[in-house]
């Protein structure tokens, strides 16, 4: 029987990785995952399937990367020991080196959680101005209904477009955490 896990049955002719030559537009909707969701709808995906994993993505250029950070590390408190000989002698600290680096690349993640955070706080205003535009207290007399029920679309399309923006912004700081790690 032959084993599974056989790699040199396998044929080397993977597809390119499609995110990386992705339009803006379908990074955003998520629609360069289309075509291996239209290879699972007619048949198991298999490894063969799956693109090459991006050189970004890759165990070479994280190894590299995390050398790099314990190395500025290390220079970074070899500089500050040097220039403080009469303090207490700093020690490195790699958890250090890591969290300067996850704000350094997590900023445009963080972005987007903010705008999202603007957004639920726009849908939550607009909720309260629609609200206030159907209740009984409202005074009608003031305004025809034509300007009321005006005024309820209009808030009603804020809440909308607010939710709109909130999935995208979600949608997309999940994936680049998860791709981040």
């Amino acid at each position: 029987m032959e084993s599974m896990c056989d790699r040199s049955q396998l044929p080397n002719d993977r597809p390119s990785d499609r995110l990386i030559k992705a339009s803006a537009w379908s990074k955003m909707i998520f629609s360069w995952v289309s075509p291996l969701l239209k290879v699972g709808k007619t048949r198991t995906i298999t490894e063969i399937d799956l693109p090459h994993i991006s050189e970004e993505d890759g165990t070479v250029h994280n190894r590299t990367l995390f050398e790099e950070l314990w190395r500025k590390e290390l220079e970074r408190v070899c500089e500050y020991n040097r220039s403080h000989p009469n303090r207490k002698e700093k020690k490195p600290y790699l958890h250090f080196a890591i969290l300067r680096y996850c704000l350094k690349r997590y900023w445009f993640m963080q972005l987007l959680y903010f705008l999202d955070l603007v957004s639920q706080v726009f849908q939550a205003i607009a909720l309260g101005y629609l609200i206030e535009t159907f209740s009984e207290s409202h005074n009608v007399e003031e305004e025809s209904i034509n300007d009321v029920s005006y005024s309820g679309y209009f808030w009603a399309g804020i809440i909308v477009l607010s939710g709109a923006f909130m999935i995208t912004t979600h949608h997309q700081g999940y994936f680049i955490s998860y791709r981040l790690g």
